[in-house]
Order: C-alpha cells, then sequence, then structure tokens
C-alpha cells in the first residue's frame, strides 16, 4: 500500500469475533456472576461505550461489583473463545505480515481491553503492531473524534499518511471526517450499511486475501 501508516481495528476487522462478544455482554457475563440474562441488556448496550456497558451491567444484575470486576470477568470468558473458538478474517495474518516485511507502521485502534488484546494477537502469533491505541490507555471513547484526533498527535503525522481498516460505522465516519483514508471491513453486522460506507471509504471488503496480493 502508498501508505506508511496502516491502521487497523481488531474485533470483526482481523477477527470474526463480534456474535462471540454478544454472547459475553447479553448471557455469559450474568451467568458468571449467578444471574439470569437480562433481555434488555442486547439493546441497551447498543451506542454506548465500554464503562458504560459495564456500569448498565451492574445495574441490571443487581451486583454489588465494580467495573473492574466486570472488565475481569469479560476478559476470563472472551479469552476461551479467543482461544479456542474465534477465526481470523481471510487473509488477515498474511497481510499484516506482507505490511511488516514491506516496513509499513502497523497501529491497532481497539476498544477491547489492553491485556485481553495482548492475549489474543499473542494467540494468533500477530503480536508486531508498533502501536496500540485503546478506550483504557487513551481514556477516551473510540466513538468520539478525540480518540483519532490523539492518534494523530502520538503519531506526530498527517491523517492523509495513514489508511484505516475498521468495521465500525461510527469510528469509519470520525476517521473519514479527518482526512484518514478509510477501508471498510463488510460483515453479517454492518452490511446494512455498506452503501453508506462505500461513500466515505475507499473501498468496501469482506476479507483481505486480494489486499494480500497488491499491497505495494
Amino acid at each position: 500500500m502508498e501508505h506508511q501508516i496502516i491502521m487497523f481495528d481488531f474485533d470483526n476487522t482481523l477477527v470474526k469475533s463480534l456474535k462471540f462478544w454478544h454472547k459475553v455482554l447479553d448471557k455469559e457475563t450474568f451467568w458468571f456472576f449467578g444471574k439470569k440474562p437480562n433481555k434488555r441488556m442486547s439493546q441497551i448496550r447498543l451506542g454506548i461505550t465500554i464503562k458504560e456497558t459495564a456500569e448498565e451491567f451492574i445495574k441490571l444484575a443487581q451486583i454489588d461489583a465494580t467495573c473492574n470486576d466486570v472488565y475481569s470477568a469479560w476478559e476470563k470468558l472472551m479469552s476461551k473463545h479467543y482461544l479456542n473458538k474465534i477465526k481470523m478474517i481471510k487473509g488477515a495474518k498474511e497481510f499484516l505480515l506482507k505490511l511488516k516485511t514491506e516496513g509499513k507502521t502497523l497501529v491497532l485502534a481497539s476498544a477491547t481491553q489492553d491485556s485481553l488484546l495482548k492475549t489474543a494477537l499473542q494467540h494468533f502469533n500477530i503480536d508486531i503492531f508498533d502501536y496500540i491505541f485503546t478506550e483504557a490507555n487513551t481514556n477516551v471513547s473510540k466513538r468520539n473524534i478525540t480518540f483519532f484526533h490523539n492518534i494523530l498527535k502520538q503519531l506526530k503525522t498527517k491523517p492523509e499518511n495513514i489508511a484505516f481498516f475498521e468495521d465500525s460505522v461510527s469510528s469509519l465516519t470520525n476517521a473519514s471526517s479527518l482526512g484518514i483514508k478509510c477501508y471498510a471491513v463488510i460483515g453479517d453486522f454492518n452490511k446494512q450499511h455498506k452503501q453508506q460506507l462505500s461513500l466515505m471509504c475507499e473501498n468496501c471488503i469482506k476479507n483481505y486475501k486480494k489486499l494480500t496480493k497488491k499491497s505495494k
């Protein structure tokens, strides 16, 4: 690719994990704390931050716990899925390794907890990112455009120097509005937004097989 800095989201951009996250958030975390799942959770968590999701879970489950307790539960539950069930999107690993050998700067921008990301990256043998930015280590929600402003400051670069692969409509909207060249990764959970995404992104892809061959 012509850009020197290539940035990726993680869940549902490099790995097929969103359905497992939904299962953890809507059911397994309740079971973990000895509670019956609340059907309202699947609606309440839409459009809110990781911290807000944990807070809402605590209210719905009516438990005496902190957000950190919930984060710890998520990490234990999702770690099992990453290690045993979740697969990478076709061509993703090969694309990352090719970019690395070409001397590109690889950046990860994710809402997932740092320690859980580390577990997943090591499991898939792609712990090769030069920079990792998360909601936890930046203290900013990924839905907030400030998240991407901060990345530009940290990298000391201009938006046009970055290519960004992501599945989230809100993240792609924020990044593209800053001038970052975006590539939408289309799957079952965002395919209804493909037309909208095609207008703001350089391209929409289902996997990385073609890009692996054309990464120069």
